[in-house]
């Protein structure tokens, strides 16, 4: 017994930081996909393989906390974790002393919240802050993992589909997320392209970096989300415009040339999703006027009770806008919070939003190739302003966490 234990015990140490690290933020980003369509092939619910997948994620981070990187306390660590235990509070509060009767069950509430969102983005923060020596968090094996992911995914999406006029979507796959995985890919990848130097260049790794930007592009135009497209435009330039330090003017040019062109490629294949015709169209569409309902709604619930919102009753509320959409969100990070623990939670989080544009600010200028990690926050953001509910848009806290966490190494490792 204790020779295993002893075994046990190598095993863990031996496990890689850095690797685990990179598979957690990968499969955030973008497991989803190639998940989603596997249930597809195999004909079974997405959640059968999304959720087991999670847990894996769940207990790398949980490794992370306990063997390699205990969380410090820090300005995100205690705003983040105060956030999550209101959230909690309040949850328990609601259904067990209120008898307040949720959307979803309870166990589900938690796994996505804490689960999903908190504990890894805590494992992530805590790790890449303490990463002293080194960055634990390189955009290679970030891009290997979605061309893998998102390259098996649009295959099977063409082996089913014809990509003129089907929508980048699947019965259990929201074309939302399946965007944003997308521009996700896209903004990694184009800020590595630019990164490097022409010593540095790769055959194999500037080709498959290259794939990255097209997968990207393709999956984020097919699945006409305009929130991620609008990413795309933004990492773009601000990436392009922020790591003047690492490439020509020439160079960067040729590569928003070349970024442009392959979008205009793509258009032409996957322009019938209609991407073009929704921004065109732009506050006018019915999922718009849904949104601007819930939003205006949340914030007319709200102001029924300001000081403590009105908890999880919100998905009662909500829910009876619309029964047919079978939403009990109002799609904005803010008004959510807002509606859940009133001003103390909201207040919360703007804070976590504040810290974490400041750090971006400051990392941008101590070290311009990080840019994709900005450019995913600024994605994040844009996502979480129209999208999503608390718990089930990790890319949010996990981008947040990479960021704050990310500023704090290289302060100490230059102290």
């Amino acid at each position: 017994m204790k020779i295993q234990t002893h075994m046990l015990k190598n095993i863990l140490q031996d496990l890689n930081s850095e690797a685990i690290i990179n598979f957690i933020i990968a499969s955030i980003l973008f497991a989803q996909l190639p998940l989603s369509f596997l249930a597809f092939e195999g004909n079974i619910p997405n959640r059968h393989l999304i959720l087991p997948f999670r847990g894996i994620i769940l207990l790398g981070s949980l490794f992370l906390l306990i063997y390699r990187a205990r969380p410090k306390i820090n300005s995100w660590t205690i705003i983040c974790s105060i956030f999550w235990l209101t959230y909690l509070a309040r949850l328990f509060i609601d259904i067990f002393i209120f008898n307040v009767s949720t959307a979803i069950p309870t166990w589900e509430i938690i796994a996505w919240s804490i689960g999903v969102s908190f504990l890894p983005s805590l494992a992530i923060n805590s790790a890449i802050s303490q990463s002293y020596n080194k960055s634990y968090l390189k955009a290679l094996p970030l891009i290997i993992f979605g061309v893998l992911a998102l390259g098996f995914s649009l295959t099977i999406f063409l082996i089913h589909f014809n990509p003129l006029y089907s929508r980048f979507l699947l019965p259990d796959l929201n074309p939302i997320p399946a965007g944003h995985a997308g521009a996700s890919l896209f903004i990694i990848s184009f800020s590595h392209l630019v990164s490097q130097r022409k010593g540095d260049i790769r055959t194999l790794n500037y080709s498959l970096t290259y794939v990255g930007v097209a997968l990207g592009i393709i999956i984020t135009l097919a699945s006409s989300t305009r929130s991620a497209f609008i990413s795309i435009i933004i990492g773009l330039f601000f990436i392009a415009f922020t790591q003047h330090k690492t490439s020509s003017i020439r160079s960067r040019l040729i590569y928003i040339a070349t970024t442009i062109s392959i979008a205009i490629a793509s258009y032409l294949t996957f322009g019938e999703s209609g991407l073009i015709e929704k921004l065109r169209t732009f506050g006018h569409g019915a999922s718009e006027l849904n949104r601007i309902t819930f939003i205006r709604s949340g914030l007319d619930y709200w102001l029924e009770k300001p000081i403590m919102g009105q908890g999880f009753r919100m998905h009662e509320l909500l829910g009876n806008l619309f029964s047919e959409l079978d939403h009990f969100y109002p799609h904005n990070f803010i008004i959510e919070s807002m509606l859940l623990g009133g001003i103390l939670m909201a207040g919360l989080l703007i804070m976590l939003m504040i810290l974490t544009t400041q750090k971006s600010i400051d990392l941008i200028k101590l070290y311009p190739n990080d840019a994709w990690m900005v450019c995913l926050w600024i994605q994040s953001f844009i996502y979480v302003m129209v999208s999503g509910h608390l718990g089930n848009v990790p890319i949010f806290w996990c981008s947040s966490a990479i960021i704050c966490g990310r500023h704090q190494s290289l302060i100490e490792r230059n102290i």
